[in-house]
């Protein structure tokens, strides 16, 4: 069973529950890149996690190479077992900020977030999208390496062809 990222639902509390309950792999709420380069409370907070949750995810959102990469270096230093990367959310205050499903519209955009990720960290790296389309053309640019991860699932990290 899989907790998915949830805003104001994934937390610590939350998951808690979750994993009494089942749950093999757990998401943190998703978190703005923009507030964790900016140290924002509320961005921090959410990068809470426990050894009891393991495995778990933590997923970032934003539309800017730099905060993104910046945010994947603040990301793994609290030592998750992956990072993930929503470019599927469609609610209006994040795509009117250029990040989640807005990214969509623009595949060049999403692969170089996505290589910006990658390359600013050892974590495996997903990605949460919601078009079929789009995802065919990321794969498309992209070469995917299968490893063996430390709690036993397969990992997948993208490593993109120039």
């Amino acid at each position: 069973m899989l907790l998915a990222p949830m805003e104001d639902v994934s937390d610590p509390p939350f998951r808690a529950v979750c994993k009494d309950n089942g749950a093999d792999l757990m998401f943190t709420e998703f978190i703005s890149s923009e507030g964790l380069i900016r140290d924002a409370i509320k961005s921090r907070q959410k990068l809470d996690i426990f050894d009891y949750e393991r495995p778990i995810g933590i997923q970032i959102f934003g539309g800017d190479e730099e905060a993104m990469a910046m945010s994947a270096r603040i990301v793994e230093a609290v030592n998750p077992d992956i990072l993930d990367i929503n470019f599927g959310c469609p609610v209006k205050k994040v795509v009117n900020k250029g990040a989640g499903a807005a990214v969509l519209k623009d595949v060049e955009l999403m692969v170089r977030l996505t290589r910006a990720c990658v390359q600013s960290t050892s974590l495996p790296v997903t990605v949460k999208k919601v078009a079929k389309a789009t995802a065919a053309a990321v794969t498309a640019r992209a070469a995917t390496v299968i490893s063996k991860a430390p709690f036993g699932a397969k990992r997948i990290k993208h490593a993109f062809l120039d």
